[in-house]
């Protein structure tokens, strides 16, 4: 937490001697009403007198208004912008951490902790450190104020002080389980509602609404009775410290009279004592809580800020793609899958050359190509690219060289434009080049905007085909030396389909590896290999005339 606390030395320690100003000022007050107090009630004070005290009394309240206005002002600014640096190294973090890691957890999760649990750390966490400053320079100088007074009524407040320590003791552990608790509730909730909305076609298909809505009311019930635990432990806390300081303040307040009583002090003194049995308690008390608060945070602080460290960059430098692809001996399961995926599997994919891999349904197809695209990085064996071992080279590295349209292409809520150019290059020539490939002419053509139409995954408007083709134009716009295709014409329909697999083919110095299940006979010997699977398995790796010589790819062939 520190360094987003003190992001700006300079500025940190502006704020803290601003908020040492704010808390003299406001002391500062106790002794200006001991001074008014003492002066209207001396023998012989004159309304001259009166009114004078109180023009100053105001203007003191003026200056300290202003102060207070600019303080809270800064403290905002500066706590909004400790946030702000927060999220974007989540962001950042979150961005760049490896595929495998960041696909092992629920987007769900992510989105909470950028959301809730940010939020809870800027009100219990960041908030309440920018004010400990304001309530430990309060406290100093309530007590110094004290001892100008009088010093036994000091060192009374001073020992009443220890019964203030209760609260924390009582309650940090209660409600750091809570913090935890409503954490993961949030998690739970976000991810229903996540489900949910994606597979709303499913839930209607289904006419499973009043179903899907009582789950997401038992889920919202649980989150709202988690809520309920944290505010009344926070309640209680608060209730608990206000009794405590009423309880001080009386003390102090009895002490002062006393001592009034005795002629030891005057009565502004006693006046003095109320405002700075307040300026003494009610910081200790908010120091208290805000410890409290800061202690009941402490996993979820730790869990955030463990997302937050940029993950370390790793892996050779590639110069290019000059030789080519080798997989040898390896194998793969997927996380919490016993068995194999891929066994054995070897295989050399030469630059510039055309590669169509073929098989059943769970051979291992789209999970070779996955492991070629460094999509999952948990495998024995060797992947090498130009002699260089994958584990030593970097995704963002090999992605350099590499493009990767699937089955399922993500369209993100950009026009078509900035959803094929993604990095914004404005490249205009390579982008017609992209959408002649992938037989977007039509499509675009019939868009009000052409190009510049706006688009979005959420909102069913274009069809499943248009998506993939927009996915391939992307990956071909990308200009790389290595094509990952895997069934990008799918959803296509025969002619369509034919046309894109031909235009891929035309495509000059790019290495293709091409995953599919739809096989054009006057397509397959624009191959240079095709390379069939089974089980895990290559069983067949071999230039196309070889494999049509022996029949061997008739069951894999487009009706």
């Amino acid at each position: 937490m520190k360094r987003y606390i003190v992001y700006s030395k300079i500025k940190f320690i502006a704020l803290v001697l601003f908020k040492a100003l704010y808390a003299a000022a406001f002391v500062g007050f106790a002794l200006i009403l001991q001074w008014l107090v003492n002066t209207i009630t001396a023998d012989g004070a004159t309304a001259d007198q009166l009114f004078f005290c109180v023009g100053i009394a105001i203007g003191y309240v003026a200056v300290f208004t202003a102060i207070l206005l600019l303080k809270d002002k800064a403290s905002t600014a500066y706590i909004n912008k400790a946030v702000m640096l927060l999220r974007n190294d989540l962001t950042h973090s979150l961005l760049h951490e490896r595929y495998e890691d960041f696909a092992s957890n629920d987007t769900a999760k992510y989105l909470s902790h950028l959301t809730n649990d940010i939020k809870t750390v800027a009100v219990s966490g960041f908030n309440s450190v920018i004010t400990l400053p304001e309530e430990i320079f309060t406290f100093v100088f309530a007590v110094a104020a004290a001892f100008f007074i009088n010093y036994v009524v000091a060192l009374t407040m001073l020992g009443l002080t220890l019964l203030i320590f209760i609260v924390p003791v009582v309650f940090n552990k209660p409600l750091n389980r809570a913090n935890v608790r409503l954490s993961d509730a949030v998690k739970q909730y976000t991810a229903a509602l996540k489900q949910t909305f994606l597979g709303i076609d499913v839930v209607k298909n289904f006419g499973s609404e009043e179903r899907t809505e009582r789950e997401i009311a038992r889920i919202n019930e649980t989150l709202c009775k988690k809520n309920t635990v944290l505010d009344k432990l926070n309640l209680y806390a608060g209730d608990v410290g206000i009794f405590i300081v009423v309880l001080l303040q009386l003390g102090s307040i009895a002490i002062a009279g006393y001592m009034m009583l005795q002629s030891v002090i005057l009565i502004g003194a006693v006046i003095a004592v109320v405002q700075l049995s307040g300026n003494m308690y009610s910081p200790l008390m908010q120091i208290a809580g805000k410890a409290a608060l800061i202690s009941g945070i402490r996993e979820l602080d730790e869990t955030l800020l463990a997302m937050a460290q940029p993950p370390e960059a790793q892996g050779e430098k590639l110069f290019g793609f000059e030789r080519g692809i080798r997989v040898e001996n390896v194998g793969f399961s997927y996380p919490d899958h016993e068995d194999l995926t891929l066994k054995n599997v070897s295989a050399a994919f030469e630059k510039g050359k055309k590669y169509l891999i073929v098989g059943k349904s769970g051979s291992g197809k789209s999970t070779l190509l996955k492991l070629i695209g460094k999509t999952f990085n948990g495998y024995v064996g060797k992947i090498e690219i130009d002699g260089v071992d994958y584990k030593n080279i970097s995704e963002r590295e090999l992605y350099k060289n590499i493009a990767f349209a699937q089955q399922k292409s993500y369209l993100f809520d950009l026009t078509v434009r900035e959803n094929i150019d993604f990095n914004g290059t404005g490249d205009a020539q390579l982008l017609e080049h992209a959408v002649e490939i992938a037989e977007l002419r039509d499509f675009v053509l019939a868009q009000k905007n052409g190009l510049d139409e706006q688009i979005s995954e959420e909102i069913n408007q274009i069809s499943g085909g248009e998506k993939q083709r927009v996915g391939l134009a992307r990956a071909i716009y990308k200009d790389t030396d290595i094509l990952l295709l895997d069934e990008v014409t799918s959803s296509l329909d025969k002619e369509t389909a034919y046309r894109v697999e031909k235009n891929i083919l035309a495509l000059r110095d790019k290495t293709v590896l091409n995953v599919s299940h739809k096989l054009h006979a006057d397509l397959l010997e624009k191959y240079d290999y095709i390379c069939v699977m089974d089980g895990g398995k290559i069983v067949d790796f071999a230039p196309p005339a070889a494999l049509l010589k022996n029949n061997a790819l008739s069951q894999y062939m487009d009706a």
